[in-house]
């Protein structure tokens, strides 16, 4: 069982103290070495945003290797931000099975504390929190542990309450679809749905809506996967992962929002009492699905959710993350995630937001009544899975039949933004911290 790994890091003004220096210099290329207690940077004159990025994370990657704990930075042309959260991304490590373990960043000493230090300190520590849950292999963190993980990081935080919901209770309230998910786990580790309401808002103001898909593994059921398509798939949690430390977030940094966040939690296993090919399961929003590919999981679980929230609250919008697909990252890459919504300012609210945070959203076509085509069957409402055309937008769609209000829907396709060489990444916590943070209910 894995529990909240909090880095405390720490901030300071450089005075008497000598640590270990970084200095910056023009070069051709970026090349970093260490000389005496000086770390030296060389940068070209001339880096776009994603260069400077890259140079500061391997900065970070080589202060990991050299067991440097301590530095100090001087701020280049007004990027203290990007500087540190791009240093801090490259000097994480997953290091809870190896013998020997990673030496972090600790101390960062600076010329002048910036006014939003508590914001920066407050990231960098949930960013580390969340790939460390993220990167937990499933027998250390099933559904079981993720319910307690979640329970500990939000224990007594101000504004937040969080419900568990066990898969009897799935069963009463007709989330059948998440249920079916699950069950082949149910009797070792049956699914489970969190609630978490945070009320930093006015009473009268409406909720913001986020589902977060948290497969706590993928085998892909009978649609079983290759083994090197289900090597990461402990990371098929991530946007439980990024929604739960969002939560943890808005609370410490006192975000005056309400915000609903709901977490359906299943792994998808094989046995006797697994979900199968042919089934037809009738969910939450009262629309019946032909499972056609048990590997098409992340949609059913996320549509009861959808359904749930859209018919029992006031929401100003709601919107889904998960690993829904592989076309996304053919589609997109690894560095950026997709975008689906037909609703121009919540859409456009993504984008500014992306943009704003460094963490790239790239919009690609959803039509909910044209690509629903692709998904039509014979002896239900709508097959879970079509043929492989357009299937990241078909993932989107299905999850938008089962959203039953008028208010303002997104999916986010984080498939290829989550996981590097089986380790989980900080990816969606700045943006979602900088949307929520921006969103107006009207």
């Amino acid at each position: 069982m894995t529990s909240p790994a909090h880095l405390h890091v720490e901030f300071l003004v450089k005075k008497d103290h000598h640590p270990v220096r970084v200095h910056y210099s023009i070069k051709e290329s970026v090349e970093i070495y260490l000389h005496e207690n000086v770390v030296e940077v060389g940068m070209k004159a001339q880096m776009g945003k994603d260069a400077f990025k890259d140079a500061h994370k391997k900065l970070g990657a080589f202060l990991r290797e050299k067991k440097i704990e301590e530095i100090f930075l001087p701020t280049i042309a007004g990027k203290l931000e990007e500087q540190l959260y791009a240093i801090y991304d490259g000097n994480y490590r997953y290091d809870r099975y190896l013998s020997k373990k990673a030496v972090f960043l600790r101390k960062v000493y600076l010329e002048e504390l910036p006014a939003n230090l508590d914001q920066v300190r407050a990231i960098i520590d949930a960013q580390f929190m969340m790939r460390e849950l993220l990167s937990t292999p499933y027998k250390d963190r099933n559904v079981a542990h993720f319910v307690e993980y979640a329970k500990k990081l939000l224990n007594r935080l101000n504004h937040i309450q969080v419900h568990v919901q066990d898969h009897k209770w799935l069963e009463k309230e007709g989330m059948n679809l998440h249920y079916a998910v699950g069950k082949g786990s149910e009797a070792t580790d049956p699914p489970k749905w969190i609630l978490i309401e945070y009320k930093g808002g006015k009473p009268n103001e409406p909720f913001i809506g986020l589902v977060g898909k948290g497969m706590v593994f993928d085998t892909g059921g009978y649609s079983l996967k290759p083994s090197d398509s289900m090597i990461e798939m402990h990371g098929d949690c991530a946007g439980a992962v990024l929604y739960l430390h969002l939560a943890y977030l808005l609370s410490t940094l006192n975000v005056h929002k309400n915000v609903l966040i709901a977490l359906p939690i299943a792994d998808n296993s094989i046995s006797s009492n697994a979900l199968r090919l042919s089934d037809i399961v009738v969910g939450r929003s009262k629309k019946s699905v032909e499972i056609t590919n048990t590997d098409a999981e992340g949609r059913l679980i996320l549509a009861d959710s959808v359904a749930y929230l859209s018919q029992s609250y006031p929401l100003s919008c709601l919107i889904t993350s998960a690993t829904l697909t592989g076309a996304v990252i053919i589609a997109l890459g690894k560095k950026m995630a997709g975008l689906f919504s037909e609703n121009p300012r919540l859409r456009l609210a993504l984008l500014e937001s992306s943009e704003r945070a460094d963490e790239p959203l790239w919009t690609l076509p959803f039509d909910k009544d044209s690509f629903m085509d692709l998904l039509k069957s014979e002896v239900a409402d709508m097959k879970n899975a079509g043929k492989r055309e357009a299937s990241a937008t078909q993932g989107a769609v299905f999850i938008y039949q089962h959203h039953t209000s008028d208010v303002p829907f997104a999916h986010l396709d984080i498939a290829g933004t989550t996981m590097d060489k089986s380790q989980g990444t900080a990816y969606g916590l700045r943006l979602f911290l900088d949307f929520v943070s921006t969103w107006k209910n009207s």
